[in-house]
C-alpha cells in the first residue's frame, strides 16, 4: 500500500485536544483556588462552622440548577461556546468572591460560581467525549486527570500563599487573569460538532442502570464536596500540631485524586466498573475512619490520600458511562446523571456544618464513612 493510501495517524496530543484539556484545567485551578482559601474566608467574615456550611450551601444551588438545563444550553448552542464564556464568566466571579465582605454578597458570589461552574462542567465533559470519537480512544479520565493536576496546583499555590501572606483578593485575581486570557487563545481549537452535540433527546428518564450510577455519584459526591470545602478546616481544628500546614492534607488528597485519574484507564480494564467503585468505596471508608480516629498529622495526610483516590474515578466513569447512552444527547445524558449525583454535592457542605456545631469536625466526617458504606452496598447492582 502506498503512503498517499494509508490512513493517517490519529493523535492524542493534536490542538483539538490540548484545548480540551485546557478548558479542564482552568476550571480545576480557579475551583481549587477557591476552595484553597475557604479557612481564610471564614476568619475574615468571622463566620462559625454552621454558619460557614450555610453559606457554602449557595455554590451547589446554583450548580444544581444549572445542571437542570446545561444540557439543553449545550445541545442548542454548541459545548464550545458554552465552555468558552462560561469559564469567562466563572473566573469573574471568582474575583468576586475573593471581594466579598458580607455574607450576603459570599452567598450571591457563590451561587454564581455554581451555575457557571455546572454549565462549563457539562460542556467540558462533553468535548472530552468528542475528542473520545475522533480517535476512538477513552480520553475522559485522562482529561480528569488534568483538572487533577490543576486542582492540585491550585491547593498548593493556595497553600504557599497562605503562608507568605498573599491577600486572597490578589490571588484570586491573578488566577482569573490568566485563565480568562489563556481560554480566549485556545478558544478557536475547541471542537464545534453541532451535528452529533443535537442528536438525541435534550430531556428524557435515564436507563436504570445510569440512575443507579446517579445514586452512587450523588453518595461519591457528598464525600468530594466535604472534602473540597472543609478538608483546610479540618486540619485547622481537628489535627494535631498541623500549626502552618493546614493547608497540606488538601493538597495531598488533590495529588492522590490525580494519581488516581490518570491510572482510571488501566484499573477500569484490570477490574471492571463494579469492582473498582467496590475498591473505591473501601479506600473512602478506611482513609475517614483512620483520621477520624487518630487525626495525628501523618495519619491525617495518609487518610485524606487514600479518599482522594477512593474519589479519583468516580465522576470521569459515570461522565464517560452517561455520555454513550442511546436515548439522549451527548451533553443531556451527563448532565441528567450529574444532576443526581450533585444532590450530594448540594446537601454536603451545610450539612457538615451543621454536625460540627452539635458535635465537631471530626464526628461530622462519619458522613463520609457512611457514604462510602451505601457505595459499596450500590455496586453490587452493577454489571462487571
Amino acid at each position: 500500500m502506498s503512503a498517499m493510501n494509508k490512513e493517517p495517524k490519529k493523535y492524542v496530543f493534536n490542538n483539538q485536544n490540548i484545548a480540551v484539556g485546557i478548558v479542564f484545567f482552568l476550571l480545576g485551578l480557579s475551583f481549587t483556588t477557591w476552595t484553597s482559601r475557604v479557612a481564610d474566608i471564614q476568619q475574615k467574615l468571622n463566620l462559625t462552622d454552621g454558619q460557614l456550611g450555610s453559606v457554602l450551601f449557595a455554590m451547589p444551588v446554583g450548580l444544581w440548577i444549572s445542571l437542570a438545563v446545561s444540557g439543553w444550553f449545550v445541545r442548542k448552542y454548541s459545548s464550545k461556546s458554552v465552555a468558552v464564556w462560561g469559564l469567562v464568566l466563572y473566573h469573574i466571579i471568582l474575583v468576586a468572591i475573593g471581594l466579598s465582605n458580607t455574607t450576603i454578597q459570599l452567598a450571591v458570589s457563590l451561587f454564581l460560581s455554581g451555575l457557571f461552574y455546572s454549565a462549563v462542567n457539562v460542556s467540558m465533559n462533553t468535548q472530552g467525549t468528542l475528542a473520545e470519537q475522533k480517535i476512538n480512544k477513552p480520553l475522559l479520565p485522562f482529561f480528569h486527570g488534568i483538572w487533577s493536576v490543576a486542582g492540585f496546583i491550585g491547593a498548593s499555590v493556595g497553600t504557599l500563599l497562605i503562608k507568605s501572606g498573599i491577600s486572597t483578593v490578589a490571588q484570586f485575581t491573578i488566577i482569573a487573569s490568566l485563565g480568562i486570557t489563556a481560554i480566549l487563545i485556545s478558544k478557536r481549537h475547541l471542537f464545534y460538532k453541532p451535528e452529533i452535540e443535537r442528536v438525541g433527546k435534550a430531556f428524557a428518564i435515564p436507563e436504570k442502570s445510569l440512575i443507579i450510577l446517579g445514586v452512587i455519584a450523588f453518595f461519591a459526591m457528598i464525600c468530594e464536596s466535604a472534602m473540597y470545602d472543609w478538608s483546610v478546616v479540618y486540619f485547622q481544628k481537628e489535627v494535631y500540631n498541623a500549626n502552618d500546614n493546614i493547608g497540606i492534607g488538601y493538597s495531598i488528597f488533590m495529588a492522590m485524586m490525580t494519581v488516581g485519574r490518570f491510572a482510571n484507564n488501566f484499573l477500569l480494564g484490570k477490574y471492571g466498573i463494579r469492582n473498582l467503585i467496590l475498591i473505591n468505596a473501601c479506600l473512602i471508608f478506611s482513609g475517614t475512619l483512620s483520621a477520624i480516629i487518630y487525626p495525628s498529622l501523618t495519619v491525617s495526610c495518609i487518610g485524606f490520600g487514600l479518599v482522594g483516590l477512593g474519589i479519583s474515578s468516580m465522576v470521569p466513569l459515570i461522565a464517560g458511562v452517561a455520555s454513550k447512552t442511546k436515548r439522549m444527547a451527548p451533553a443531556s445524558g451527563i448532565a441528567s446523571v450529574l444532576t443526581i449525583g450533585f444532590i450530594g454535592f448540594l446537601f454536603s457542605p451545610p450539612l457538615i456544618g451543621i454536625l460540627s456545631e452539635y458535635f465537631n469536625l471530626r464526628m461530622a466526617f462519619v458522613l463520609l464513612v457512611v457514604s462510602s458504606l451505601f457505595i459499596g452496598g450500590l455496586s453490587r447492582f452493577l454489571k462487571p
